[in-house]
C-alpha cells in the first residue's frame, strides 16, 4: 500500500526549491564581478558633466516616489485592518478571529 504526502510536506518542498532558487540566484549576481549599464548611463558616465548625476538623482527619485506611494497604501490597508479589529473586538465578536465555527459567549446565549 503506498501512502500519499501530506499537503503540508509538499508546500513545505515548493517552499525549499523557491528558497534553494533565490540563494542560487543572489550568489550568482553577488559572484559577478561587473556591472552591465545601459547604452544611456555608458555615455553619461564618460561625460564630465553634473548630467549623469542628475540623470541618476531622477531615477532614484521616480523608484523612491513608488516605494513611498505603495508604503502608504500598506500602512493605510494594515491600521484599517486593526481598527475594524479592534471595533469587532468591542462589539463582542471577539471568538470569531479564534475560530469561526465556535459557539456565542455563554453571555448572549443567556439573554434571549
Amino acid at each position: 500500500m503506498r501512502l500519499r504526502p501530506l499537503v503540508s510536506s509538499s508546500i513545505g518542498v515548493r517552499r525549499l526549491r523557491w528558497k534553494t532558487l533565490l540563494a542560487v540566484a543572489v550568489c550568482e549576481v553577488l559572484r559577478s564581478s561587473s556591472v552591465w549599464a545601459c547604452p544611456s548611463c555608458k555615455l553619461l558616465a564618460d561625460q564630465q558633466s553634473e548630467q549623469p548625476r542628475a540623470y541618476m538623482l531622477s531615477v532614484f527619485f521616480m523608484l523612491g516616489m513608488i516605494g513611498a506611494v505603495c508604503g502608504t497604501v500598506i500602512f493605510v490597508l494594515y491600521r484599517l485592518h486593526k481598527y475594524e479589529r479592534l471595533q469587532l473586538e468591542e462589539a463582542g465578536y471577539y471568538h470569531l478571529f479564534d475560530n469561526a465555527a465556535s459557539p456565542a459567549p455563554a453571555h448572549e446565549a443567556t439573554d434571549r
